[in-house]
């Protein structure tokens, strides 16, 4: 089906830190992973589309950070034969904010940090094709 693409997309990855702290040997190690997925769907004048991807935990040096959750929605109108491109963007639509945390609890220090971060965006853009890219691939052969 043309008008329809699908795309799923992955990585793992194998993590270690060594680390010495207060002459005590430490290590921190496991698997990250991400996992993405992409739907667009073209028809006549109009694409939609949508993106939703995971960030698993990330491995820190004394601990590990919180994994998490985007999405993206994406609305594009063309007029004048594809010429002119109006688009409007939402990153995040179901989430506001995040809310994250990172604790390390040693022996020898405690540290907790909070972030709040934004994450819902909107983007409206406007684009104008001044020409087409056209191909003209010479098929002819010659004969000596």
């Amino acid at each position: 089906l043309k008008k329809l693409n699908i795309n799923i997309n992955g990585a793992i990855n194998s993590m270690r830190y060594s680390s010495t702290i207060g002459g005590k040997f430490q290590t921190s190690d496991g698997l990250t992973y991400h996992v993405s997925g992409l739907l667009n769907l073209r028809l006549k004048n109009w694409r939609m589309g949508g993106n939703m991807s995971y960030n698993a935990p990330n491995i820190l040096v004394q601990g590990r950070a919180a994994g998490f959750i985007s999405s993206s929605v994406t609305v594009n109108r063309y007029f004048l034969n594809n010429k002119i491109c109006i688009g409007l963007l939402v990153n995040n639509p179901l989430l506001k904010y995040r809310h994250s945390f990172n604790k390390i609890d040693d022996p020898a220090f405690f540290q907790f940090r909070e972030t709040n971060s934004v994450l819902r965006r909107y983007n409206l853009s406007l684009n104008y094709h001044f020409s087409k890219v056209q191909s003209n691939v010479n098929s002819k052969t010659s004969k000596d």
